[in-house]
């Protein structure tokens, strides 16, 4: 048997930017990714037997094949099956994560949990495949998947699978709460035109023109934050603080249902 632990961190989204619909439905999008401290804990077990088992500490996440962990383990074990490699073959795959991370939050929960299965399945494997194969299969699951195989501040383009390395950001400190709302992203890029009047560094700040996510970002300035955001696609708002103690005032003063103090990873 084997056990493997890796952490699955979110990311933030510092800008955010689309383009028109492409024939596979998908948005051409840029967006600076980088990970954040805030993470869940992925848990995978290789055991004698067949098929693939995903449990989760919170019950309203999905653990059959609509779970991007679940995914990532199918496609991984395909890959290897198609590649000839044997690793996998009469072994069942236990995977259990336990969520800190919000989920419908624009923070990358699901695709980083994606991607930490690939990476501990490919460790067991005894690493047949390189990164970039890695960043292959997890386009298959999610766009924002590829992203998190290296989890370093990126340049994410393309529907997010082309990704250009960034420098290191200086420490910040980010204070990261989701109020009691969901965003509907189908809905939001329904309203997408070219010509969008563009006053976010997020466009889907922009294409949701929800008050009540204005209203969190100013809500942040008044606290000290030097800027604040939507994060991905949503609910989660950010705001960047270069003080841990202003951070640290700030969160004890919002109200929110998720309120947590991350810094870049």
């Amino acid at each position: 048997m084997s056990v493997r632990n890796k952490k699955a961190y979110a990311k933030i989204n510092h800008c955010f930017k689309s383009g028109a619909r492409r024939a596979d439905g998908y948005h051409e999008v840029a967006t600076v990714m980088h990970a954040v401290t805030l993470h869940d804990l992925i848990n995978v077990r290789v055991t004698d037997g067949d098929g693939i088992r995903v449990s989760c500490s919170d019950a309203s996440v999905p653990t059959d094949r609509r779970n991007t962990a679940y995914a990532a383990a199918v496609y991984f074990a395909d890959h290897c099956r198609d590649n000839g490699v044997n690793a996998l073959g009469g072994k069942r795959i236990e995977i259990h994560i336990t969520k800190h991370i919000p989920h419908e939050a624009g923070l990358g929960g699901g695709s980083s949990d994606a991607a930490a299965v690939l990476t501990l399945l490919n460790r067991h494997a005894g690493e047949p495949f390189t990164e970039a194969v890695l960043r292959d299969i997890g386009a298959r699951v999610g766009a924002d998947v590829p992203f998190f195989i290296p989890g370093s501040p990126a340049l994410c383009e393309g529907i997010g699978d082309i990704i250009t390395p960034l420098p290191d950001l200086p420490l910040q400190f980010y204070v990261i709460v989701q109020p009691d709302f969901v965003c509907d992203t189908k809905k939001a890029y329904s309203l997408y035109k070219p010509n969008i009047k563009k006053t976010s560094a997020n466009l889907f700040q922009d294409l949701y023109n929800y008050e009540r996510i204005h209203r969190i970002c100013e809500e942040f300035l008044q606290l000290g934050a030097e800027s604040a955001s939507l994060s991905g696609s949503g609910s989660a708002v950010f705001g960047i603080f270069k003080d841990e103690a202003a951070a640290l005032s700030a969160v004890k003063k919002m109200k929110y249902p998720f309120k947590t103090i991350a810094h870049n990873k």
